[in-house]
């Protein structure tokens, strides 16, 4: 947690300088899991990633996933433990990364709104936070050259039918 808050502060304070390097999306991926273990036997979760080798800031990137990952997993519905999927797809000059759960979603007219600092939705059963998380995973997408968009929830064929 304390790597994540120096990363955090020097990307705010620094105005966003990027550091690129060759990284591996399964090897961040496995950081978050080690950065996050208690919350993740606690809750039950279990998190899936494929692997995919590109350039990016190694730092900012595993601030990325650490916010979305966290969030999927303090934010799932009750007595459903989270089940989060990472993926990545590379073109030419584009990099997608997505992070897929099964938690509750975010309501189409609060998008994008919860992606501005301090920011909370007052919902029934969500724990405490700062309203920091996804506000601070949107500069990093921009400075990366791309964005944050929050799709619809993920639904499993089980719970309502849909996919």
């Amino acid at each position: 947690m304390l790597s994540m808050i120096e990363d955090v502060v020097s990307y705010a304070t620094t105005g966003g300088d990027i550091h690129p390097a060759h990284v591996s999306l399964s090897g961040l991926v496995d950081d978050v899991r080690q950065d996050l273990a208690a919350s993740i036997e606690r809750s039950g979760a279990t998190i899936e990633c494929g692997d995919m080798a590109f350039t990016a800031d190694a730092g900012q990137v595993r601030v990325l996933l650490q916010n979305l990952i966290h969030n999927a997993i303090v934010y799932h519905r009750p007595g459903t433990p989270p089940v989060i999927h990472v993926t990545g797809d590379r073109s030419e000059s584009l990099v997608t990364l997505r992070v897929i759960d099964n938690g509750k979603g975010i309501s189409t007219p609060d998008r994008e709104r919860v992606l501005d600092p301090l920011v909370r939705l007052n919902r029934e059963d969500d724990p405490p936070g700062t309203g920091l998380g996804l506000a601070t995973c949107a500069p990093i997408a921009a400075g990366a050259g791309g964005r944050l968009d929050i799709g619809s929830p993920w639904r499993r064929h089980d719970d309502h039918g849909a996919s």
